[in-house]
């Protein structure tokens, strides 16, 4: 399994009943699309036109970055992090490079790494690019004057 293969068949399962809403919401049987996601199947795929729909139903742009990870690039978000703080920003970096270390940690405790765990490990790398343009876009919208911050509630 690949990365583009986990981050479908992780976007499709979500959670235990977000298959059969899904497949309810995209007009398919709720079998079509288990067919269709699952990566040991051969015969059967999503359509990109289905794809695009399983992604704007989740909220879950995982496919869209591992099809770009596929072709050397890097997605950016065009609207940037939706009313997130320069300290939460900061933060979240931290968190994500975190469980990136955790995956390889995780990854590589019995001296082999699989598909799935490079898949996983693939996507947190994404995860921490991510959270750093998401820093540099918040860090872009402020002004010298705005940009004193305080620690532990003493001012800057």
């Amino acid at each position: 399994m690949d990365q583009l293969d986990h981050a479908i068949y992780a976007t499709a399962h979500k959670t235990k009943d977000t298959c059969k809403k899904l497949a309810t919401q995209m007009g398919m049987s709720h079998q079509v699309l288990l067919n269709k996601v699952n990566f040991n199947n051969e015969t059967h795929h999503l359509t990109l036109r289905e794809s695009i729909a399983l992604q704007l139903h989740t909220g879950d742009k995982q496919i869209l970055h591992a099809s770009a990870s596929e072709l050397g690039s890097i997605v950016q978000e065009e609207q940037g992090p939706p009313g997130i703080s320069l300290t939460e920003a900061t933060l979240n970096i931290g968190v994500e490079f975190g469980e990136l270390m955790s995956s390889i940690r995780e990854s590589i405790a019995d001296g082999r790494v699989t598909e799935q765990e490079r898949a996983l490990v693939r996507k947190e790398m994404l995860d921490v690019i991510r959270a750093a343009n998401d820093l540099g876009i918040v860090m872009d919208s402020h002004t010298e004057k705005s940009t004193k911050l305080s620690v532990a509630g003493f001012p800057a």
